[in-house]
């Protein structure tokens, strides 16, 4: 059985979920954060432009590659989660309704209730 070391407020919850969408059987192992550690890297210079790209490709369309939940959206969905997080729902409205889309799915619910949000 594949055993997924997970850390409390993480990317390494993608991986759980891509699990949950794939029907993959996996233990799970839990680390907790220390309180001090930062949860976010820096923003670069370049992030408004990354961000409004990807909101751009999202423009009437649900996903990033197709018609389809694919392995790319279940990795920029931290990306997506992170801009409505920190920058607002307004500022890139179509990451906003791609991270509600995501957050919907009832494998990443089982997901986050397995692993934690």
């Amino acid at each position: 059985m594949i055993e997924v070391h997970h850390l409390n407020a993480s990317r390494s919850r993608r991986i759980t979920w891509l699990f949950e969408e794939l029907v993959v059987e996996y233990q799970l192992v839990t680390h907790q954060r220390d309180a001090g550690a930062p949860l976010q890297p820096r923003i670069q210079d370049e992030s408004a432009n990354h961000l409004g790209f990807l909101n751009a490709r999202l423009d009437q369309r649900n996903y990033f590659v197709g018609d389809d939940l694919t392995g790319a959206d279940v990795q920029l969905s931290f990306v997506a989660q992170l801009a409505v997080r920190f920058l607002g729902r307004d500022a890139y409205p179509d990451l906003a309704a791609f991270a509600d889309r995501i957050e919907a799915r009832p494998a990443y619910q089982r997901a986050m209730t397995r692993a934690g949000a």
